[in-house]
């Protein structure tokens, strides 16, 4: 039923010792910016931690954000009597990959996103990933054929009312070599059709919110809020910022009936922001 409204992205996330992993990531452009909406909750070492701000910005860049799903971030294992939380926010990390979106956003600003933008990105990450792995044997193996992370960029231009929205994957392929694949920038104005995206997990949410049990924990006015625009110029944002927050609650709810897989679920407070171009990003919720 969902499936011709969603931008259809599945991030495949797989839980390691201390690695941080389980995310949903809402996307929707609107008449007066792009909403971006994320849980709080992190899957690391067969536990949780709640809190966890996983939409990301660059200082003095106010037409920009940034996130990442799959595997994120890894702590060297904790000492004995060090409990998880403290240990997972102050220990050093073996990787982290928003660091390095972050630093390469701020050292590369661009009028627009392309192709090459995103390789030399992937390539830093992709180097930064290789050495971790050369290092951490058995996460390779847990990883050996399947995704490990996808990078996520969004921009608005407020002259044009252009939304943009960037992405791509690393793996590795099947002699276990790091590779980028599905490359994706999408552009999309006023006059285009209202559409969302999501990134993370996505055929759970599609399985078990939009079509299954988790429906119920949805607004009242879900169906009304998001059909009613016809283009994005028609999407207003608060209604906007209602619709990820009710898709990222849902979710949350029912990952307490129906586990996910791929974690232990989404949970948290949700944070959701406004990016309109002209001022530092604004938090909704």
């Amino acid at each position: 039923m969902f499936r011709d409204i969603i931008k259809y992205f599945i991030v495949l996330v797989y839980g390691l010792p201390m690695v941080s992993t389980g995310t949903l990531i809402v996307i929707i452009p609107t008449q007066d910016g792009i909403v971006i909406a994320g849980d709080s909750r992190s899957t690391v070492g067969g536990s949780y931690i709640d809190g966890q701000e996983k939409i990301c910005f660059v200082e003095n860049i106010v037409d920009l954000s940034f996130t990442m799903t799959g595997f994120t971030r890894a702590n060297p294992p904790p000492p004995q009597n060090v409990g998880l939380l403290s240990w997972y926010e102050e220990a050093p990390l073996l990787y982290d990959g928003k660091k390095i979106m972050h630093s390469y956003l701020k050292e590369h600003k661009t009028d627009q996103i392309n192709e090459n933008f995103l390789m030399n990105l992937s390539r830093i990450l992709i180097d930064t990933l290789t050495k971790y792995f050369n290092q951490s044997p058995a996460g390779k193996e847990t990883f050996k054929g399947n995704d490990i992370c996808k990078p996520v960029i969004v921009k608005y231009d407020y002259v044009n009312n252009w939304s943009t929205v960037a992405t791509f994957e690393i793996a590795f392929n099947s002699i276990g070599a790091l590779t980028l694949k599905n490359i994706s920038i999408e552009t999309l104005s006023a006059s285009d059709k209202r559409c969302l995206y999501l990134f993370g997990e996505v055929d759970y949410v599609i399985n078990n919110v939009f079509n299954g049990e988790g429906r119920e924990f949805l607004v009242s006015n879900f169906n009304e809020l998001y059909d009613k625009p016809i283009f994005i110029g028609d999407m207003k944002s608060e209604n906007a910022s209602i619709i990820a927050k009710s898709i990222i609650d849902a979710t949350s709810k029912i990952s307490g009936i129906i586990p996910i897989p791929s974690g232990i679920g989404i949970g948290g407070t949700p944070s959701i922001y406004l990016i309109d171009g002209k001022n530092n990003p604004k938090r909704i919720f």
